[in-house]
């Protein structure tokens, strides 16, 4: 009974049936195989102290008894069971499993199961090859013999070691034939585990969306079951997935509670995925240093090899993770198998992210272990890239090194909108979802996958001169189903504007108002206008247009403010006006303009503000001056009508 609930993942079921059996009359045997199974369906909910106690008690059962070689293998598997599928020890129990096969006497049904974990052992290795021969021996041995569940389920191993390699589509293929199989068998687990497994491969592709759906399809089957560690791996699949989609603080929540529920329980695997997660948002966040807080206890663990199946897939969509990594564990110790996880064609963008957040020397030492000396000269600083040049206030303009890219040189509109869409996200990644969504709302994900490619050569084309369009695009990258803009290559006035904004405000703090002034100054040369304006795809730069034009407004109202307190109206005005200018609705501007308008003794010209706000709000925004700004106007009709003084 217990085994049967088991299989159907009754965990809580099986417990009670086996402390039943426990307290009947079992013989020498059956009391150990009852603590050994009662162990699993402890561990599979995530109560560790009683799993430890009961595997335990088995182990010590079956030391000190004459037991039969099944009911020694079946402790033993179910020792090795948990060792991998919980607390994520594969190089550790790939010796047990090998162990386990030598027993003489042990049935062959579980034979070729324990045949099969050693596939799937080979698989969390990395050990693609190896993992891939024999899972598909495990498989055909087990259709030969009837056994179906087996089979499917080894076959969905195969589907891992087909999507490792890089054979994305033939990876589906398999997967979708499992699990048709096991639905129709109505193993649960299995199907929360393919779907798992699924998410993380098609997420490595570009499938943002169909990834996240997967992940959720695998949480509604693991609510129907009694494995807390397979809802752990559905959750931080639903979490990579939102991340990748740019959603952080979600992905941040769902994260951090898988983590702070692993670590209890010394879920290694869990523990280590919940902080790659966490760590890539830490580096979104431009925090290298609390990213690497995060992976530095991971180090030994990541270099015993039992995770390279999962770093190297999560590499692929997060780039930057293996150059985090090698800074932790280092990179002359990373595991062979984990380098051979990053696909040919993804080295090159592997590398340019591991750059960002790499010292020198560490990262030459990393590209040597990935792509030989070659690469150092082709990817390492100094290149010879020439800095791109980007201007998108006011209208996008950009200038390779000394040549000006023309209209006519984009070829396609699109190829502009997309560089100037990776530009404005200053190297943020941008989900290839969110750029589908907004650039062919109407194409599936195929079609809309190839325009993409098609995009991207024109933009290529357009940057690069066509002595160079054998190498990769320099200036921005589109791996693991992101894309991004290459800051190390590219200067752009928002870049500028954000660094002078920073630096206005550390001089403000200081108390330093002349450091203060001259980054406004800046500020003021650098905002020629409205980012991007009138540009198609208003929905993707109207959020970021508004939030420049209301930063500058609020610069310009300091500086004019700080003049004004320092007696230097004329100064003031000339801030005020250029924030008025840029944002012509703002009525603290035209009231900053008005006063000191009044200050320098232009009358007539404060009056003439005043009518022009209002007139303003009332045609465009239907609204009247404020209380405040009726005020200062009545005070300036007050006052009396005198020259303005001479210069």
């Amino acid at each position: 009974m217990a085994r049967l609930q088991m299989d159907q993942a009754m965990m809580v079921d099986a417990a009670e049936s086996l402390i039943a059996a426990l307290d009947g009359r079992l013989d020498e045997n059956g009391r150990v195989l009852a603590h050994a199974y009662l162990g699993v369906c402890r561990a599979f909910t995530a109560e560790l102290s009683s799993a430890q106690a009961h595997i335990g008690e088995a182990t010590r059962l079956a030391v000190n008894t004459h037991m039969e070689p099944e009911v020694e293998a079946r402790v033993r598997n179910s020792a090795a069971i948990i060792n991998a599928l919980l607390y994520g020890r594969s190089a550790e129990t790939l010796s047990q499993f090998i162990a386990l096969r030598d027993i003489e006497g042990v049935p062959f049904t579980l034979r070729i199961q324990v045949e099969g974990n050693i596939g799937a052992i080979h698989v969390e290795l990395g050990r693609l090859q190896r993992a891939g021969d024999i899972l598909s021996e495990t498989v055909d041995m087990s259709r030969r013999h009837g056994l179906t569940m087996m089979a499917l389920g080894y076959l969905a191993g195969v589907a891992a070691v087909k999507a490792g390699q890089g054979f994305y589509d033939l990876a589906d293929e398999i997967c979708d034939e499992s699990s048709r199989g096991l639905s129709e068998m109505g193993c649960r687990v299995d199907l929360a585990r393919n779907c798992v497994r699924r998410s993380v491969w098609t997420r490595a592709t570009g499938g943002l969306s169909a990834a996240l759906t997967m992940a959720d399809e695998a949480l509604e089957y693991c609510s129907t079951i009694d494995i807390t560690w397979l809802t752990w791996s559905a959750t931080l699949e639903s979490a990579a997935s939102l991340l990748a989609l740019g959603d952080t603080v979600a992905a941040s929540q769902q994260a951090s509670s898988v983590r702070e529920a692993a670590g209890a329980a010394d879920a290694a695997l869990h523990a280590l995925i919940a902080d790659l997660i966490l760590a890539e948002i830490d580096r979104r966040n431009a925090d290298i240093a609390r990213a690497q807080e995060r992976l530095g206890p991971h180090a030994d663990y990541v270099l015993t090899e039992s995770a390279n199946w999962w770093v190297g897939m999560y590499v692929r969509t997060f780039p930057h993770l293996l150059g985090l990594l090698a800074n932790v564990a280092d990179s002359d110790r990373l595991p062979a198998y984990l380098l051979r996880m990053v696909l040919p064609q993804d080295v090159d963008c592997v590398l340019t992210a591991a750059r960002e957040v790499m010292g020198d020397d560490d990262w030459q030492k990393l590209v040597l272990r990935l792509a030989g000396t070659e690469a150092i000269e082709r990817l390492g600083r100094g290149s010879g890239v020439p800095t791109c040049k980007v201007r998108l206030f006011g209208g996008l303009e950009v200038k390779v090194g000394t040549r000006t890219v023309r209209e006519r040189d984009w070829q396609k509109r699109k190829a502009r909108l997309l560089f100037a869409m990776l530009v404005l996200k200053q190297g943020q990644d941008v989900p290839r979802d969110l750029i589908f969504e907004h650039l062919w709302p109407d194409k599936d994900f195929e079609r809309a996958r190839n325009n993409l490619y098609v995009i991207w050569s024109a933009m290529k084309a357009a940057l690069m001169s066509k002595a160079v369009r054998d190498v990769p695009l320099p200036y921005a990258e589109n791996l693991g189903g992101v894309c991004r803009a290459v800051v190390n290559h590219i200067e752009s006035d928002i870049t500028e504007f954000d660094r002078q904004r920073a630096a206005a405000s550390d001089a403000e703090r200081n108390g330093d108002m002349s450091v203060a002034l001259r980054a406004y100054e800046r500020l003021d040369e650098l905002y020629r206008g409205e980012l991007l304006p009138g540009d198609v795809y208003d929905d993707w730069f109207a959020a970021e247009r508004s939030r420049y034009r209301i930063a500058f407004g609020d610069a310009m109202l300091k500086a004019a403010g700080h003049l004004e307190r320092a007696d230097d109206a004329s100064g003031a005005l000339k801030f005020a006006w250029s924030g008025v200018a840029a944002d012509v609705w703002r009525e603290d501007l035209y009231q900053c303009l008005m006063r000191n308008l009044a200050t320098v003794g232009q009358r007539s010209a404060a009056i003439e503000v005043y009518m022009t706000c209002r007139n303003r709000l009332a045609e465009d925004l239907g609204l009247d001056p404020s209380s405040e700004t009726m005020r200062l106007y009545e005070q300036i009709l007050a006052m009396e009508d005198v020259d303005a003084p001479d210069a």
